[in-house]
C-alpha cells in the first residue's frame, strides 16, 4: 500500500481559527452557519500566491524520515497590511495543502508510471467549503479547468461509490474542512 499523508493539514487550519478567529466564531455561532465557511469567503478575492504570506505547516510525506518544518507563516508585509491578513494566511494554509496533494499524486505516478486520471480526497468536510475544492482542483490541473476534475469527500462521492460497489464504508479520520488532503486515493485503489 502506498499512501499520502498530509500531516498537519486540518490541524493548521483548526489551530488558525481557534487562535485567530474568535470573531468569526462568534459570527458563525449567531448565524447558524460554519466558521470556515465565513473564512473561506473572506479568502475567495484573495489572488492565487496568497499576496505572498507563505504557511510552514505540512510537508510532502517522506515514510523512511518523518521530519517536518516548524510552523510558521512567512513573507508578511508590514508595509501593507490589508494585503498580509487573516484572508491571506486562510488562502496560504489552503493552498499549502492543495500541493501537499499535489506532491503526493507526483510520487503516485512516479511510482504505478500512470497518469492519475482522477484524485478522491477522503476525511474532513471539504464538500462544505466554497473555495478549496478550487485551489486544489487548480493546483492539480495547473490553472486549467477541466470538465471531469471532480473532489469528493466521503459523504458524497466516495460514499456513493462504496454503496455501489458493497464496499465497507471508509472510516473518517478527523473533523472539519481542515482535513483535506489528508489520505488521497486513486481510483485504481478499489476493484
Amino acid at each position: 500500500m502506498t499512501e499520502g499523508i498530509g500531516f498537519l493539514c486540518g490541524l493548521t487550519m483548526r489551530w488558525f481559527r481557534d487562535a485567530f478567529c474568535e470573531r468569526e466564531k462568534e459570527i458563525a455561532t449567531r448565524e447558524g452557519v460554519d466558521a470556515y465557511y465565513l473564512l473561506e469567503k473572506q479568502a475567495e478575492d484573495v489572488e492565487p500566491g496568497s499576496n505572498g504570506v507563505i504557511p510552514i505547516f505540512s510537508d510532502i510525506m517522506n515514510a523512511r524520515r518523518w521530519i517536518h518544518a516548524s510552523p510558521s507563516f512567512v513573507q508578511f508585509d508590514i508595509n501593507r497590511p490589508q494585503a498580509s491578513g487573516k484572508k491571506e494566511c486562510v488562502r496560504a494554509i489552503e493552498e499549502s495543502a492543495a500541493y501537499v496533494a499535489l506532491g503526493h499524486l507526483q510520487i503516485l505516478q512516479a511510482i504505478t508510471r500512470r497518469k492519475i486520471k482522477r484524485v478522491v480526497f477522503c476525511g474532513g468536510g471539504i464538500e462544505r467549503l466554497p473555495v478549496a475544492p478550487n485551489i486544489i482542483r487548480r493546483v492539480r490541473n495547473h490553472g486549467k479547468r477541466s470538465n471531469n476534475q471532480r473532489i469528493y469527500s466521503p459523504g458524497r462521492g466516495n460514499l456513493r461509490r462504496s454503496r455501489r460497489r458493497n464496499i465497507p464504508e471508509p472510516e473518517r479520520d478527523g473533523e472539519g474542512p481542515g482535513q483535506m488532503g489528508a489520505n488521497l486515493r486513486t481510483q485504481s485503489d478499489h476493484p
